[in-house]
């Protein structure tokens, strides 16, 4: 990765929103913050570590899970966009371990940023962590607002009904929605099977509740659409 793929990956995360070059320049060479290569395979903390940073993805893949009582892994998240940031809310628990492991999927590059630099733990560089918290505010808010989001949207008892209470939180003024996930995705979404949420939006689509084209979805019947809410 060259000096200006990294500067571009660090002006698109949410982490560094503000900075001038001059200060991602800093950022990359102060001290309390280091980027990392991994190797397929690898793990950057396990389960049992303790958490010491905030964690940048750069360039590669990184699989975020744990390990059942049975040694059965269970994936929590799958990391791959440059720019996004993993394990950032233990800067903030005071917990004494992840209890959950991120092991690089491909070869792997993250940028880790000591925790305790957003602590107050050093004094190099306050403005820029200054900047650094309040993005990391930032942050946290939009993930929980996302999270309420999606909270309201399980809620539903019945798979329509949580459907209609997505399309509904998505829907623009004319009609259309502006996500369009894939059928998997708005199913993990969901929380509810594939062919489920297929016949679902067959019998909405049927029921002329709305219009499927791809991935694109129009709704065409917002009286009935909210009925189902």
């Amino acid at each position: 990765m060259t000096e200006e793929e990294l500067h571009g990956t660090l002006r698109a995360s949410p982490l560094c929103r503000g900075l001038t070059e001059i200060e991602l320049t800093e950022l990359l060479g102060c001290r309390f913050a280091q980027i990392k290569r991994f190797d397929k395979g690898q793990r950057l903390f396990g389960e049992e570590d303790r958490p010491v940073a905030i964690w940048m993805l750069l360039s590669g893949k990184v699989n975020v899970g744990r390990d059942t009582l049975r040694g059965h892994p269970v994936l929590l998240a799958c990391i791959q966009t440059p720019g996004e940031l993993f394990g950032e809310v233990y800067a903030f628990m005071e917990q004494p371990r992840y209890g959950m492991y991120a092991q690089a999927e491909a070869p792997t590059v993250v940028l880790a940023v000591d925790q305790a630099a957003l602590l107050g733990g050093h004094t190099h560089g306050d403005a820029l962590v200054a900047v650094l918290r309040q993005n990391l505010l930032t942050i946290f808010a939009r993930k929980a607002y996302a999270m309420s989001r999606r909270l309201r949207v399980l809620g539903g008892q019945t798979i329509r009904e949580k459907l209609a209470r997505y399309l509904v939180d998505h829907q623009t003024p004319d009609g259309a929605v502006s996500a369009r996930p894939t059928r998997e995705e708005l199913a993990e979404y969901l929380n509810v099977t594939r062919p489920a949420l297929s016949r679902e939006l067959g019998n909405m689509a049927r029921e002329k509740i709305l219009r499927l084209d791809g991935r694109k979805i129009t709704i065409l019947d917002q009286e009935m659409l909210e009925k189902s809410l």
